[in-house]
Protein backbone atom coordinates (compact mmCIF):
# COMPACT_ATOMS: atom_id res chain seq x y z
CA UNK A 1 0.00 0.00 0.00
CA UNK A 2 3.22 2.60 1.15
CA UNK A 3 4.39 1.79 -2.22
CA UNK A 4 1.53 2.71 -4.08
CA UNK A 5 0.88 5.45 -2.23
CA UNK A 6 4.75 6.62 -3.61
CA UNK A 7 4.08 5.98 -6.93
CA UNK A 8 0.45 8.14 -6.81
CA UNK A 9 2.76 10.88 -5.33
CA UNK A 10 5.55 10.20 -8.25
CA UNK A 11 2.32 10.74 -10.90
CA UNK A 12 0.86 13.89 -9.16
CA UNK A 13 4.63 15.32 -9.85
CA UNK A 14 4.87 14.12 -13.30
CA UNK A 15 1.78 16.10 -14.29
CA UNK A 16 2.71 19.51 -12.73
CA UNK A 17 6.13 19.24 -14.11
CA UNK A 18 4.39 18.22 -17.66
CA UNK A 19 1.72 20.91 -17.30
CA UNK A 20 4.11 23.33 -16.34
CA UNK A 21 6.39 22.59 -19.72
CA UNK A 22 3.34 22.85 -21.91
CA UNK A 23 2.73 26.05 -20.18
CA UNK A 24 5.72 27.02 -20.43
CA UNK A 25 6.13 26.33 -24.43
CA UNK A 26 3.56 28.39 -25.24
CA UNK A 27 4.29 31.27 -27.51
CA UNK A 28 7.67 30.95 -27.04
CA UNK A 29 10.21 32.08 -28.86
CA UNK A 30 13.09 33.42 -27.38
CA UNK A 31 15.82 31.02 -27.55
CA UNK A 32 16.28 29.77 -24.26
CA UNK A 33 20.29 29.07 -22.73
CA UNK A 34 22.55 28.31 -20.04
CA UNK A 35 25.66 29.13 -19.53
CA UNK A 36 28.83 26.36 -19.43
CA UNK A 37 31.20 27.40 -17.10
CA UNK A 38 34.79 26.37 -16.81
CA UNK A 39 36.60 25.49 -14.13
CA UNK A 40 37.65 28.63 -11.89
CA UNK A 41 40.48 27.19 -9.54
CA UNK A 42 41.75 24.79 -11.59
CA UNK A 43 45.25 22.41 -10.48
CA UNK A 44 47.99 24.35 -11.72
CA UNK A 45 51.06 23.20 -13.67
CA UNK A 46 52.38 21.09 -16.57
CA UNK A 47 53.21 17.52 -16.79
CA UNK A 48 56.25 15.99 -15.12
CA UNK A 49 59.60 16.06 -17.90
CA UNK A 50 58.06 19.30 -19.95
CA UNK A 51 60.32 21.08 -21.47
CA UNK A 52 60.04 25.03 -21.28
CA UNK A 53 56.98 26.50 -22.62
CA UNK A 54 57.01 30.34 -22.71
CA UNK A 55 53.11 30.81 -23.19
CA UNK A 56 50.19 29.34 -24.59
CA UNK A 57 48.11 30.91 -26.77
CA UNK A 58 44.48 29.80 -27.82
CA UNK A 59 42.50 31.60 -31.25
CA UNK A 60 39.00 30.04 -32.49
CA UNK A 61 37.85 29.80 -36.23
CA UNK A 62 34.65 27.79 -35.20
CA UNK A 63 31.34 27.83 -36.85
CA UNK A 64 29.63 29.03 -34.02
CA UNK A 65 31.23 31.29 -31.71
CA UNK A 66 28.17 32.34 -29.53
CA UNK A 67 26.61 28.73 -28.89
CA UNK A 68 28.38 25.26 -27.83
CA UNK A 69 25.51 23.25 -28.37
CA UNK A 70 22.63 21.65 -26.41
CA UNK A 71 22.05 20.29 -22.86
CA UNK A 72 19.19 19.02 -21.09
CA UNK A 73 17.64 21.38 -17.85
CA UNK A 74 15.38 20.02 -15.56
CA UNK A 75 12.88 17.10 -14.65
CA UNK A 76 10.97 17.56 -17.78
CA UNK A 77 14.17 17.24 -19.99
CA UNK A 78 13.68 20.61 -21.41
CA UNK A 79 16.63 21.25 -24.40
CA UNK A 80 17.77 24.40 -24.14
CA UNK A 81 21.25 26.04 -25.87
CA UNK A 82 24.18 25.97 -24.42
CA UNK A 83 26.50 29.04 -24.20
CA UNK A 84 29.84 29.71 -22.46
CA UNK A 85 29.88 32.58 -19.85
CA UNK A 86 31.81 34.50 -21.79
CA UNK A 87 33.01 35.64 -25.38
CA UNK A 88 34.59 31.81 -26.46
CA UNK A 89 38.17 33.45 -27.03
CA UNK A 90 38.24 34.42 -23.41
CA UNK A 91 36.49 31.17 -22.06
CA UNK A 92 39.28 28.91 -23.42
CA UNK A 93 42.04 31.56 -22.75
CA UNK A 94 41.11 32.78 -19.38
CA UNK A 95 41.34 28.68 -17.97
CA UNK A 96 44.75 28.32 -19.96
CA UNK A 97 46.24 30.96 -18.27
CA UNK A 98 44.85 30.15 -14.46
CA UNK A 99 46.09 26.53 -15.46
CA UNK A 100 49.62 27.23 -16.73
CA UNK A 101 51.28 30.87 -16.89
CA UNK A 102 52.79 30.16 -13.46
CA UNK A 103 55.07 27.33 -14.83
CA UNK A 104 55.53 29.52 -18.08
CA UNK A 105 59.13 29.80 -18.77
CA UNK A 106 60.51 32.99 -20.43
CA UNK A 107 63.21 31.23 -22.74
CA UNK A 108 60.75 28.22 -23.85
CA UNK A 109 59.07 28.08 -27.08
CA UNK A 110 55.10 29.37 -27.74
CA UNK A 111 52.43 27.33 -28.47
CA UNK A 112 49.50 28.49 -30.02
CA UNK A 113 45.88 26.36 -30.41
CA UNK A 114 43.77 26.92 -33.26
CA UNK A 115 40.35 25.70 -32.35
CA UNK A 116 38.77 24.57 -35.74
CA UNK A 117 35.74 23.21 -33.87
CA UNK A 118 33.71 22.50 -30.58
CA UNK A 119 30.41 21.47 -29.63
CA UNK A 120 28.54 19.79 -26.61
CA UNK A 121 25.48 17.48 -26.31
CA UNK A 122 23.08 15.69 -23.74
CA UNK A 123 21.11 12.88 -24.11
CA UNK A 124 19.29 11.30 -21.07
CA UNK A 125 19.27 7.51 -20.73
CA UNK A 126 17.65 5.42 -17.57
CA UNK A 127 20.35 5.24 -15.53
CA UNK A 128 21.48 8.54 -16.37
CA UNK A 129 22.71 11.44 -18.56
CA UNK A 130 25.79 11.55 -21.44
CA UNK A 131 27.75 14.14 -22.18
CA UNK A 132 28.88 14.62 -25.70
CA UNK A 133 32.23 16.77 -26.82
CA UNK A 134 33.44 17.30 -30.31
CA UNK A 135 36.77 18.95 -30.05
CA UNK A 136 38.69 19.46 -33.17
CA UNK A 137 41.73 21.75 -32.86
CA UNK A 138 44.97 22.22 -34.69
CA UNK A 139 48.64 22.79 -32.30
CA UNK A 140 51.34 24.89 -33.90
CA UNK A 141 54.92 25.66 -32.11
CA UNK A 142 57.27 28.72 -32.47
CA UNK A 143 60.67 29.83 -30.86
CA UNK A 144 60.12 33.49 -31.79
CA UNK A 145 56.30 33.95 -31.34
CA UNK A 146 55.96 35.12 -34.79
CA UNK A 147 56.26 32.19 -36.85
CA UNK A 148 54.47 29.18 -36.46
CA UNK A 149 54.68 25.61 -37.50
CA UNK A 150 52.17 23.27 -37.69
CA UNK A 151 52.96 19.91 -35.25
CA UNK A 152 49.92 17.97 -34.48
CA UNK A 153 46.06 18.14 -34.33
CA UNK A 154 43.18 16.45 -31.90
CA UNK A 155 40.09 15.64 -33.75
CA UNK A 156 38.05 13.48 -30.96
CA UNK A 157 35.05 12.92 -29.39
CA UNK A 158 34.65 12.51 -25.75
CA UNK A 159 31.89 11.22 -23.27
CA UNK A 160 31.07 11.71 -19.66
CA UNK A 161 28.29 9.79 -17.24
CA UNK A 162 26.86 10.70 -14.89
CA UNK A 163 23.53 9.43 -12.75
CA UNK A 164 22.37 12.58 -11.47
CA UNK A 165 22.09 15.78 -14.19
CA UNK A 166 25.08 17.65 -13.34
CA UNK A 167 26.77 20.50 -15.86
CA UNK A 168 30.33 19.58 -14.61
CA UNK A 169 30.07 16.46 -16.82
CA UNK A 170 30.35 19.32 -19.77
CA UNK A 171 33.04 20.89 -18.05
CA UNK A 172 35.02 17.62 -17.28
CA UNK A 173 34.78 16.90 -20.97
CA UNK A 174 36.06 20.31 -22.25
CA UNK A 175 39.22 19.89 -19.66
CA UNK A 176 40.21 16.34 -20.61
CA UNK A 177 40.18 17.77 -24.30
CA UNK A 178 42.50 20.48 -23.35
CA UNK A 179 44.49 18.18 -21.58
CA UNK A 180 44.72 15.89 -24.02
CA UNK A 181 45.75 18.29 -26.58
CA UNK A 182 48.47 19.56 -24.44
CA UNK A 183 49.54 16.23 -23.86
CA UNK A 184 49.64 16.09 -27.52
CA UNK A 185 51.77 19.14 -28.41
CA UNK A 186 54.33 18.20 -25.93
CA UNK A 187 54.82 15.05 -27.35
CA UNK A 188 55.14 16.09 -30.91
CA UNK A 189 56.81 18.95 -29.94
CA UNK A 190 59.81 17.43 -28.50
CA UNK A 191 62.20 16.96 -30.93
CA UNK A 192 60.69 20.92 -32.54
CA UNK A 193 62.42 22.60 -35.13
CA UNK A 194 61.50 25.65 -37.32
CA UNK A 195 61.02 24.68 -41.05
CA UNK A 196 60.03 27.12 -43.81
CA UNK A 197 56.34 26.12 -43.67
CA UNK A 198 56.01 28.86 -41.00
CA UNK A 199 52.40 31.03 -40.44
CA UNK A 200 51.72 33.79 -38.98
CA UNK A 201 48.94 33.59 -36.60
CA UNK A 202 46.83 36.21 -38.93
CA UNK A 203 47.77 33.65 -41.96
CA UNK A 204 45.90 30.73 -39.90
CA UNK A 205 43.21 32.70 -39.56
CA UNK A 206 42.84 33.32 -42.45
CA UNK A 207 43.80 30.02 -43.83
CA UNK A 208 40.54 28.68 -40.98
CA UNK A 209 38.33 31.09 -42.84
CA UNK A 210 38.20 29.36 -46.36
CA UNK A 211 35.94 26.59 -44.71
CA UNK A 212 33.20 29.00 -44.68
CA UNK A 213 33.96 30.57 -47.78
CA UNK A 214 31.54 28.03 -50.08
CA UNK A 215 28.30 28.78 -52.00
CA UNK A 216 25.97 27.47 -49.28
CA UNK A 217 27.49 30.19 -47.29
CA UNK A 218 28.31 32.91 -49.44
CA UNK A 219 25.13 32.92 -51.72
CA UNK A 220 22.10 35.30 -51.42
CA UNK A 221 19.92 32.33 -52.59
CA UNK A 222 19.41 29.01 -52.88
CA UNK A 223 19.07 27.37 -55.99
CA UNK A 224 15.84 24.86 -56.14
CA UNK A 225 16.26 21.26 -57.08
CA UNK A 226 17.85 18.15 -55.97
CA UNK A 227 20.78 17.21 -54.29
CA UNK A 228 22.51 14.43 -55.62
CA UNK A 229 25.28 14.45 -53.26
CA UNK A 230 26.85 16.49 -50.01
CA UNK A 231 29.23 18.55 -52.63
CA UNK A 232 26.27 19.58 -54.82
CA UNK A 233 24.86 21.12 -51.73
CA UNK A 234 28.01 22.90 -50.82
CA UNK A 235 28.27 24.34 -53.80
CA UNK A 236 24.48 25.38 -54.01
CA UNK A 237 24.29 23.61 -57.19
CA UNK A 238 21.57 20.85 -57.68
CA UNK A 239 21.96 18.84 -59.79
CA UNK A 240 18.01 17.38 -60.57
CA UNK A 241 16.06 20.39 -61.44
CA UNK A 242 13.15 18.19 -62.47
CA UNK A 243 11.52 16.11 -59.53
CA UNK A 244 8.35 16.02 -57.33
CA UNK A 245 7.86 15.05 -53.75
CA UNK A 246 5.41 12.36 -53.10
CA UNK A 247 4.00 11.53 -49.53
CA UNK A 248 3.63 7.72 -49.86
CA UNK A 249 2.48 5.46 -46.48
CA UNK A 250 2.88 5.80 -43.16
CA UNK A 251 3.91 9.28 -44.13
CA UNK A 252 7.34 8.60 -46.16
CA UNK A 253 8.58 11.05 -48.46
CA UNK A 254 9.55 9.67 -52.19
CA UNK A 255 11.71 12.04 -54.44
CA UNK A 256 10.47 11.49 -58.25
CA UNK A 257 12.04 12.11 -60.93
CA UNK A 258 11.10 11.60 -65.27
CA UNK A 259 7.63 10.62 -63.38
CA UNK A 260 8.36 7.49 -62.24
CA UNK A 261 11.71 6.57 -61.40
CA UNK A 262 12.38 7.32 -57.11
CA UNK A 263 15.95 8.65 -56.26
CA UNK A 264 17.77 8.84 -52.70
CA UNK A 265 19.07 12.70 -53.08
CA UNK A 266 21.09 14.02 -50.54
CA UNK A 267 18.91 16.24 -50.09
CA UNK A 268 16.17 19.04 -51.68
CA UNK A 269 15.80 22.96 -52.23
CA UNK A 270 12.44 23.48 -52.52
CA UNK A 271 10.20 27.29 -52.34
CA UNK A 272 13.94 28.35 -50.79
CA UNK A 273 13.53 26.02 -48.01
CA UNK A 274 16.42 23.63 -47.27
CA UNK A 275 15.46 19.64 -46.60
CA UNK A 276 17.74 17.05 -46.31
CA UNK A 277 16.43 13.71 -46.85
CA UNK A 278 16.87 10.97 -43.99
CA UNK A 279 14.84 7.24 -44.11
CA UNK A 280 12.74 8.46 -46.55
CA UNK A 281 11.82 11.99 -45.19
CA UNK A 282 12.75 15.30 -45.65
CA UNK A 283 14.02 17.08 -42.50
CA UNK A 284 14.39 20.65 -42.71
CA UNK A 285 17.62 22.40 -42.24
CA UNK A 286 18.59 26.06 -41.92
CA UNK A 287 21.94 27.55 -41.43
CA UNK A 288 23.21 29.07 -37.87
CA UNK A 289 26.76 30.90 -38.09
CA UNK A 290 28.59 29.08 -40.00
CA UNK A 291 26.63 25.71 -39.62
CA UNK A 292 23.51 24.25 -40.68
CA UNK A 293 20.71 22.70 -38.17
CA UNK A 294 17.55 20.79 -38.03
CA UNK A 295 14.92 23.64 -38.11
CA UNK A 296 12.84 24.07 -34.52
CA UNK A 297 15.74 21.38 -33.41
CA UNK A 298 14.65 22.97 -29.59
CA UNK A 299 11.27 22.71 -29.86
CA UNK A 300 10.71 19.84 -31.80
CA UNK A 301 12.74 17.98 -29.31
CA UNK A 302 11.12 19.31 -26.12
CA UNK A 303 7.70 18.22 -27.50
CA UNK A 304 9.06 14.94 -28.04
CA UNK A 305 10.23 15.12 -24.47
CA UNK A 306 7.20 16.07 -23.16
CA UNK A 307 5.53 13.04 -25.19
CA UNK A 308 7.98 10.99 -23.48
CA UNK A 309 6.82 12.34 -19.86
CA UNK A 310 3.32 11.91 -20.88
CA UNK A 311 4.00 8.48 -21.36
CA UNK A 312 6.28 7.68 -18.27
CA UNK A 313 2.71 9.52 -16.28
CA UNK A 314 0.68 6.98 -18.22
CA UNK A 315 3.26 4.06 -17.62
CA UNK A 316 3.25 5.06 -13.57
CA UNK A 317 -0.61 5.64 -13.64
CA UNK A 318 -1.24 1.99 -14.98
CA UNK A 319 1.43 0.44 -13.06
CA UNK A 320 -1.10 1.62 -9.78
CA UNK A 321 -4.09 0.35 -11.14
CA UNK A 322 -1.90 -3.10 -12.47
CA UNK A 323 -0.14 -2.99 -15.44
CA UNK A 324 2.13 -0.45 -17.53
CA UNK A 325 1.58 -1.66 -21.29
CA UNK A 326 -0.46 1.75 -22.05
CA UNK A 327 3.31 3.54 -20.66
CA UNK A 328 5.45 1.62 -22.62
CA UNK A 329 3.45 1.89 -25.64
CA UNK A 330 3.40 5.03 -25.56
CA UNK A 331 7.01 5.61 -25.05
CA UNK A 332 8.11 3.60 -28.17
CA UNK A 333 5.87 5.59 -30.25
CA UNK A 334 7.30 9.13 -28.56
CA UNK A 335 10.74 7.92 -29.26
CA UNK A 336 10.33 6.60 -32.77
CA UNK A 337 11.10 10.11 -34.46
CA UNK A 338 14.75 11.13 -32.59
CA UNK A 339 17.78 10.80 -35.25
CA UNK A 340 20.78 9.93 -33.63
CA UNK A 341 24.32 10.20 -34.68
CA UNK A 342 25.10 6.40 -36.33
CA UNK A 343 28.56 8.05 -37.73
CA UNK A 344 30.88 7.52 -35.35
CA UNK A 345 32.16 3.81 -35.12
CA UNK A 346 33.24 3.49 -31.43
CA UNK A 347 29.67 4.83 -29.87
CA UNK A 348 27.09 1.28 -30.95
CA UNK A 349 25.23 2.33 -27.60
CA UNK A 350 23.66 5.70 -26.06
CA UNK A 351 24.44 7.53 -29.15
CA UNK A 352 23.91 11.60 -29.14
CA UNK A 353 20.60 13.37 -30.52
CA UNK A 354 21.68 14.68 -34.06
CA UNK A 355 20.88 18.23 -34.13
CA UNK A 356 23.15 19.53 -37.54
CA UNK A 357 25.00 18.75 -40.60
CA UNK A 358 29.03 18.15 -40.22
CA UNK A 359 29.80 20.48 -42.97
CA UNK A 360 32.64 18.17 -43.51
CA UNK A 361 30.88 14.71 -44.30
CA UNK A 362 27.38 15.56 -44.67
CA UNK A 363 26.14 13.49 -42.15
CA UNK A 364 23.50 14.34 -38.99
CA UNK A 365 26.06 15.25 -36.07
CA UNK A 366 25.62 16.88 -32.91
Amino acid sequence: MTFKIFNLLAVLLLISTAANAQKNNKGATKEKTKEVPLQKFPDKGFPENTFPIADITLIQVVPDSTRLGYLQKGLGETKVTAIPDMPLTSYFQSYINKKYESSYNKDGVHFLWVLKNVRINQRPFEFGDKAYLYFNADAYISKDGNSYNFVTAVDTLLIEGDVNYDINMHYRNIRNALQLLLQTTIDKGRNFTDTANSFLVTQLISKEQQRFNLPIYTDTLYKEGAYANFKEFLNNSPSIIDFKTVVANKNKTVIIVSGKDSIQPWGICQKGELYKYHQSNLIAIEKQANGFVMSDYVSGINRRNRNVLTAGVAGAYTDIIGGDILGRALARAASEKLITVTSVPYIKKHQPEACTVNMVTGEWFF
